[in-house]
């Protein structure tokens, strides 16, 4: 037998032999661990100790092989595992004989002695099996024969026949063995040559077999990939045909028939020229007839006729195909429709261009530049702003040098940080002309990256001339705005004083009008009380002056003549101060304005007073009128409402006013006089009553060189009135008189004067009382006299709640404010008349004897 074949016997007879051992231990499991258990118990009981050991040593051994063979890695070792476990089990197994049977003479446990060389045979093979029981058999005989005799005769008998029968059954289990060892070499002989019989068949099988499926799966592979190429021609978007030299079509896959809407029957044999526009067929046939063995491939987009007769354009991929000997006998062509890339493409273009253009247009530069910083585009601004021209710009002109050697270095490091990545926003810099002149820009940049390559850096300039002066233009005109607020916070200050000290004037005056009642000019105090008056006077032109300011100072507004105004108080001004030469320029056909004849006045003395204090030394005084419109008012302070304006000019040739004085001019008590020489409200009367007439100022001075007020008042179309006549000497009259005004002094002195003067008077302190008296007491009440400004109820809503008890109802309306404001609308609602605090008691009753005295309808 070969080499081979003896290792496969070994293999085998190995295998065969494991296969006994897990029988053999598995029967000791099922068996031997039950029949171990029982014995080690009972020999224990007998006090047989050793042997009780040496049956609890196998029990032991049979049990750690049954939790051994458990393990994951038992497998790769169980030929060895088993060798061992065994080998120990029968070295116990025997020396349990020998104890027992030899040394004890226990003749009881001759039938283990007959099953040992059984199972030693049967475990372990013939070789093994031999040297084990015969080591086992000649133990007990020595022990038998020359250690142990024994006098018991039936002991003595039985001691031959057990060595004869152990005998025998040690050469029985040996030939057994023998023979069952050879039946099974034999065994593995035959199944080795079957084995190798099925091997070369099968392997022959296997082979054709395969051969088989190859072929089988090559016509498959061929079919399909037939299949797949014809699906993918028929099934391909692409337009697919072959054709003739002359044009004619031989093959066309689905996307060619439903391109142009045919069958295959109806385009086979055609000629494909006829879906292409005359003009492009010569193109056609010249780039594929263009063809050779050596270059036979071409592409090239031509327009096509569709079904609908809409032109539509195609690219198409020509392929020349030669036969063996070198001879052109077809094309074959793959076209696609390229219309809408076609259209995308021109839109594209003419987006570009658009773009170009808007680029033009914009009002700032745009611009590109590579690396190195030499400009590869601009726009036509950049010729305007940098005045460079086009040749300059094409002998590659750096954009650094563009800006000032101040700025350069930062500019570069901020393209660099750009290049890097880096978002700085926007960027201030001062620019360089050709020139040499410079201009403040601002520049917006981002680099240009095309295909992941950094190529260079693009963005637009501004120029911040226009916007630089504009910031200087806003700064000084936030300036305005503040010196303009500052100024109305302080007239609003300047008209609660004069309102509060008009109210006190206005109880001095009652009380002083009331001694006058009861005296004559005879007596020692009646100069005193007239002195009185003239202080109150006084008094009340202050706070004139101070309503002015805070645009409160209307009292009377009627159309007048401006020209009949300065003509009269220029010329009385005049004869007081003689070293002053007053020139006058009145314009013909003057507007008449509608104002306050009192406070324009008041505007004229106090703008005489300041030119004459301007020329200590004498001087000329320019006083001018013309109409205008609000395209003449210059100053950027005012955006003046559109119309017809009256222009007063009053010009000095004084000593003028510096910058820092001419902001502060129009505040309330400000002047450069010494202490005592001015009160500081002249110019602040001025400004108050100019922005009170809806006016405009205008003041034009520098130090040295006198002083130019120009004064817009708007123009009126109704023609100028005659002044009415104020009442000399105290009218007494009749009837009752509701008196309402929340300052107790005034109310308290205000009922006395009434009472003098013949009239029944009631006493309201609030709003909200004076509606309670009237309610109660609107038949016997003649006249209302109403204050305008009380908490809570103020004049307003008093006046509307009594009209509504009594429309007809008389109402005298009582301010310490002027007729401005809301006493302006109570006077459009109906109300009968004003009259300002403080007031002398012949002028409160002269207006009482009017009103009274008016007939309503």
């Amino acid at each position: 037998m070969n080499p081979s074949v003896t290792k496969d016997e070994e293999h085998i007879s190995n295998t065969i032999e494991l296969s006994h051992q897990k029988y053999l231990v598995k029967v000791c499991m099922i068996v031997g661990l039950p029949v171990l258990g029982f014995f080690i118990i009972y020999d224990i009981l007998k006090g047989r100790y050793f042997v009780s050991f040496n049956l609890f040593l196998m029990f032991s051994i049979i049990m750690s092989l049954f939790l051994m063979i458990r393990k994951p890695d038992y497998r790769a070792k169980e030929n060895i595992i088993y060798q061992y476990f065994l080998t120990a089990l029968f070295i116990l197994f025997g020396f349990y004989l020998i104890y027992t049977i030899g040394v004890e003479g226990n003749f009881s446990k001759m039938p283990w002695a007959f099953m040992y060389p059984v199972l030693v045979f049967f475990a372990l093979g013939v070789a093994r099996a031999l040297i084990w029981v015969s080591i086992l058999y000649l133990a007990l005989l020595c022990l038998g024969i020359f250690f142990f005799p024994n006098e018991n005769l039936l002991i003595e008998d039985l001691k031959p026949r057990f060595y004869i029968a152990f005998l025998s059954v040690i050469i029985a289990s040996y030939f057994f063995e023998r023979l069952r060892r050879g039946y099974q070499l034999e065994l593995i002989n035959n199944q080795i040559t079957l084995e190798e019989s099925e091997s070369r068949y099968r392997a022959a099988y296997e082979k054709l077999s395969n051969e088989m499926k190859e072929r089988i799966r090559a016509e498959e592979a061929l079919r399909e990939s037939e299949e797949v190429y014809r699906a993918l021609v028929e099934d391909v978007p692409a337009l697919i045909c072959r054709f003739l030299p002359d044009g004619t079509l031989s093959f066309v896959n689905s996307s060619y028939c439903r391109y142009f809407d045919k069958t295959p029957k109806e385009l086979v044999g055609e000629n494909f020229f006829q879906f292409i526009p005359e003009p492009e067929r010569k193109k056609v046939r010249t780039h594929f007839e263009s063809l050779t063995f050596e270059n036979p491939v071409v592409s090239y987009e031509h327009q096509v006729f569709a079904p609908d007769r809409e032109v539509r354009w195609q690219r198409w991929t020509d392929r020349a195909l030669f036969d063996e000997k070198g001879k052109l006998y077809q094309y074959q062509s793959v076209g696609i429709d390229i219309t809408e890339s076609k259209k995308a493409e021109n839109a594209l273009l003419q987006s570009e261009a658009r773009f170009r253009e808007l680029a033009e247009l914009m009002p700032e530069t745009i611009y590109e530049m590579d690396l190195t910083g030499n400009l590869t585009f601009v726009n036509r601004k950049a010729y305007d702003h940098f005045r460079y021209t086009q040749e300059d710009f094409d002998n590659e002109l750096n954009g650094f040098d563009m800006i000032t050697p101040e700025d350069r270095d930062r500019a570069i490091q901020n393209v660099q940080r750009i290049l890097n990545g880096e978002s700085i926003g926007l960027n201030e810099y001062t620019a360089l002309r050709k020139d040499g002149s410079t201009f403040p820009i601002m520049i917006h940049s981002a680099a240009i990256i095309r295909e992941g390559e950094l190529i260079g850096i693009r963005g637009f300039i501004i120029d911040l001339t226009d916007r630089k002066r504009a910031e200087e233009e806003r700064i000084k005109l936030e300036a305005q705005f503040q010196q303009a607020q500052r100024l109305e916070t302080i007239g609003t200050l300047a008209g609660g004083i004069a309102h509060d000290f008009n109210n006190l004037l206005m109880s001095i005056q009652g009380n002083t009008s009331l001694m006058l009642f009861d005296i004559d000019s005879t007596q020692s105090n009646y100069e005193l009380l007239k002195n009185i008056e003239k202080q109150i006077e006084k008094g009340a032109k202050l706070t004139k002056q101070l309503l002015g300011y805070a645009r409160k100072g209307k009292y009377n507004v009627t159309p007048i003549n401006l020209n009949q105004i300065v003509t009269e108080s220029s010329v009385t001004f005049g004869r007081t101060r003689r070293e002053i030469t007053i020139r006058r320029e009145l314009a013909n056909e003057l507007y008449s304005i509608e104002a306050d004849q009192g406070q324009i006045e008041q505007i004229l003395y106090n703008l005489y007073v300041n030119a004459a204090d301007a020329m200590p030394g004498g001087g000329e005084l320019f006083l001018k009128t013309s109409n205008v419109t609000q395209e003449d008012i210059k100053s950027e302070q005012y955006d003046p409402a559109p119309g017809y304006y009256v222009r007063l000019t009053i010009t000095d040739t004084g000593i003028g006013i510096d910058e820092t004085v001419k902001e502060r001019i129009f505040e309330p008590f400000f002047t450069t006089k010494e202490t005592g020489q001015g009160t500081g409200l002249g110019l602040a009367s001025v400004y108050g009553i100019t922005k009170s007439h809806d006016g405009y100022i205008e003041v034009d001075s520098e130090k040295g060189n006198g002083c130019i007020f120009n004064i817009y008042l708007p123009a009126s179309e109704k023609k100028p009135l005659d002044p009415p006549e104020t009442a000399t000497h105290i009218i007494e009259g009749s009837g009752t008189i509701l008196l309402v005004d929340d300052e107790e002094m005034v109310l308290d002195v205000g009922v006395k004067v009434l009472k003098k003067m013949g009239y029944t008077a009631l006493e309201a302190k609030s709003g909200r009382e004076a509606v309670d008296i009237f309610k109660e007491n609107k038949e016997k009440i003649d006249l209302v006299i109403l204050d305008m400004i009380m908490p809570e109820v103020g004049g307003g809503e008093a006046y509307d709640r009594i009209k509504a008890i009594n429309p007809r109802i008389k109402v005298l309306l009582s301010s310490g404010y002027s007729i401005d404001g809301q006493a302006t609308e109570i006077m459009k609602r109906g109300c009968d008349g004003f009259i300002q605090k403080p007031f002398k008691a012949n002028e409160l009753s002269g207006k009482l004897k009017e009103i009274l005295g008016m007939k309503r309808s």
